[in-house]
């Protein structure tokens, strides 16, 4: 065809387009274009359209079987480690729920046209996951659900240790980790009671006796056959056995074991007992205790109202007071793990005022304050002791005997001068005690054979 024919063509048909819009003649226009080559040309196929997405919920280790609605040639899994996937028939799908995830099956025809689609999602069986809960935690009231990607621990157990107890176990069977929500509630809290005794030694009497703190038994790998050992006399009075004390070493034992020491030791003479509280507490929280009292301390305060200057002009300078402890104190934070044992946080404290190295300020004598603390933390099986020790204090005393009068030579005829220095340690033994959970509204009770009653 030649160009003058096409444009010939053209024109016929813009004009007769006009006279169509002119008349309203909506169906002639339409006819007009489908009659144009240009327009015929331009005419594309109809997309296929989308199959509808069924959706099929599988958890891990579970199986279900999909019909299709008419037979396939092809399927395809893109995801096969989520689901697995076994063909009967070329209508039939058996699906295995393999691990975690989402993964779409497409089913086609011959042709490669796809005509169903199925959305697998493989979650967690949390029947069985909670199943588990109630039989190892031994709580029936635990309930376990899925929200989306996490798993959600909800209903009321006995104490706290149960609480994570249960997320511990969740979060290891399931496999989602951090994905674990606990959400369960104690609906009592456990208690635990902290028997303190504080005591001070004289090192050169214990030294004497033979006892090594810092000692461990090569069979056991603990040093408390020490102490259970200090009755048999070949231990007792063995002189290879004598040496100093590991500065702030922390030291364990059974309670009986503690108890006939310490008994043996203010026995002979050779321990004073400076304080022996017993403190009950909630499992987690903190506790404090001290034994002993307050000073006054001048400390300086500033005068910025101006109602108060000094002869050049300046604000002046007054002395209040503040009061600082003194004494034994002792900190502590005892928790109790899922598997019954106790960690403990304890920092003890014993404190005194020191005249010796006291200043003057503002023409007051301010004291100092002779300190000795120490602080750690460990696990430990309730009704064991720890024993801090090493915690020394050295006091020098100087004495001289003269004759009345001035004349020198005579002391040093007959004059005799001393001078002695003494050398104490702290042992301070801790043994904490699992009381038992405590409902809301109910009163805690003390150890075994104790109360909580002043005295």
């Amino acid at each position: 065809m030649c160009r003058s024919t096409v444009v010939t063509i053209l024109k016929f048909v813009v004009a007769h387009c006009q006279q169509a819009i002119a008349r309203g003649l909506g169906v002639t226009l339409a006819a007009a274009l489908l009659l144009s080559p240009v327009a015929a040309a331009a005419q594309t196929q109809p997309a296929q359209p989308q199959p509808a997405k069924t959706v099929i919920t599988l958890s891990v280790g579970g199986a279900q079987t999909l019909k299709s609605d008419r037979p396939f040639d092809k399927l395809v899994n893109p995801n096969p480690t989520v689901a697995t996937i076994e063909i009967p028939d070329r209508r039939t799908l058996v699906l295995f729920g393999a691990q975690e995830g989402v993964t779409e099956l497409s089913l086609m025809d011959a042709k490669g046209v796809e005509f169903q689609r199925f959305q697998v999602v493989v979650e967690q069986n949390v029947d069985s996951l909670q199943r588990l809960l109630v039989e190892v935690v031994g709580e029936p009231a635990i309930k376990v659900r899925r929200v989306g990607s996490s798993i959600v621990l909800t209903g009321e157990v006995d104490n706290p240790g149960r609480v994570a107890l249960a997320g511990d176990i969740a979060r290891k069977a399931s496999g989602v980790g951090d994905g674990v929500v606990n959400l369960l509630q104690s609906i009592g809290q456990d208690q635990v009671t902290l028997s303190v005794k504080v005591l001070e030694v004289k090192k050169s009497e214990i030294k004497s006796l033979g006892l090594k703190w810092a000692a461990r038994n090569a069979r056991t790998g603990i040093g408390a056959n020490q102490i259970g050992n200090i009755f048999n006399s070949g231990t007792i009075l063995r002189p290879t056995d004598q040496f100093s004390f590991a500065a702030a070493s922390t030291w364990r034992a059974g309670s009986g074991v503690i108890d006939a020491f310490v008994d043996f030791l203010r026995t002979e003479g050779q321990a004073k007992l400076l304080a022996a509280p017993t403190i009950v507490a909630t499992s987690g929280k903190p506790s404090k205790f001290l034994s002993g009292g307050e000073f006054p301390v001048p400390m300086p305060y500033n005068n910025f109202l101006g109602n108060q200057t000094t002869a050049d002009g300046r604000a002046s300078t007054f002395v209040g007071l503040d009061y600082r402890p003194f004494g034994v104190s002792l900190t502590s934070t005892a928790t109790i793990t899922a598997d019954g044992r106790i960690d403990l946080l304890v920092a003890p404290e014993v404190s005194s005022i020191d005249y010796g190295n006291s200043i003057d300020y503002g023409g007051n004598r301010v004291p100092a304050m002779a300190t000795r603390r120490a602080e750690t933390s460990l696990r430990i099986a309730s009704g064991d002791s720890v024993v801090f020790a090493g915690l020394t204090s050295r006091a020098s005393d100087s004495q001289k005997n003269r004759l009345p009068g001035k004349m020198k030579f005579l002391d040093f005829l007959a004059g005799s001068s001393s001078e002695s220095e003494a050398e104490t340690e702290l042992l301070i033994i801790v043994t904490p005690v699992i009381g038992g959970p405590v409902a809301s509204g109910q009163a805690a009770k003390g150890a075994e054979g104790g109360s909580n009653e002043p005295h």
